[in-house]
C-alpha cells in the first residue's frame, strides 16, 4: 500500500511555533486574516506547486519506492496595508518576522511525514490579499518537500 504523507507535513508546519506569529493550518484560514497579523498560513490558491514522482526500485506501481518532491506555498501577512502610513516603516518588523520564520526552517528538522522541508523560495515581498480581498505587507514563501513513499 503506498503512504502518502501530505496531511501529515501540512498539519507538522502549522504546529511550528514562531515567535510572535501566528500560524494557522489549511483548514483554519479565516477569509479576513487582519485580527490574526502577523500571521503565517498556507497560500489557498496554488499551495501545492511541482509535483513530481521519481522511481527509485523496480516493481509493480504499488511496490515501487518512489520519491514525492513537491513545493508548498506559504504567506506571512505582517500587517494591513493602511492610508496615510508610511509603508516602508513596515519593513523592518516585517524582515523581522521573515527571519525567525526562516530560522525555523534552517534549525528545524522536516515535520513528520516529510524526508526533506526546505525554505526554498522567497518569491515575493509585495502586496498580499486574503480572501475578502484585504491588502497586507506581507511575502509569499515557498517550502520543498520531499516524502519517501512506499
Amino acid at each position: 500500500m503506498t503512504t502518502v504523507n501530505l496531511v501529515d507535513i501540512i498539519t507538522g508546519i502549522s504546529q511550528l511555533t514562531f515567535t510572535g506569529i501566528n500560524t494557522r493550518d489549511i483548514d483554519a484560514v479565516p477569509e479576513d486574516v487582519e485580527s490574526l497579523c502577523p500571521l503565517f498560513c498556507p497560500r489557498l490558491d496554488k499551495f501545492l506547486t511541482n509535483p513530481r514522482f521519481t522511481r527509485q526500485s523496480f516493481g509493480a506501481a504499488n511496490e515501487a519506492r518512489m520519491d514525492w518532491d513537491y513545493d508548498l506555498t506559504w504567506l506571512y501577512y505582517h500587517a494591513p496595508l493602511a492610508d496615510n502610513i508610511d509603508w516602508l516603516s513596515f519593513y523592518g518588523e516585517m524582515f523581522t518576522g521573515l527571519a525567525v520564520i526562516a530560522a525555523k526552517f534552517f534549525s528545524t528538522n522536516p515535520v513528520t511525514g516529510a524526508v526533506e522541508m526546505i525554505l526554498q523560495d522567497i518569491p515575493d515581498i509585495a502586496v498580499l490579499k486574503d480572501v475578502v480581498g484585504k491588502e497586507y505587507h506581507g511575502v509569499e514563501i515557498t517550502i520543498h518537500i520531499k516524502e519517501f513513499v512506499n
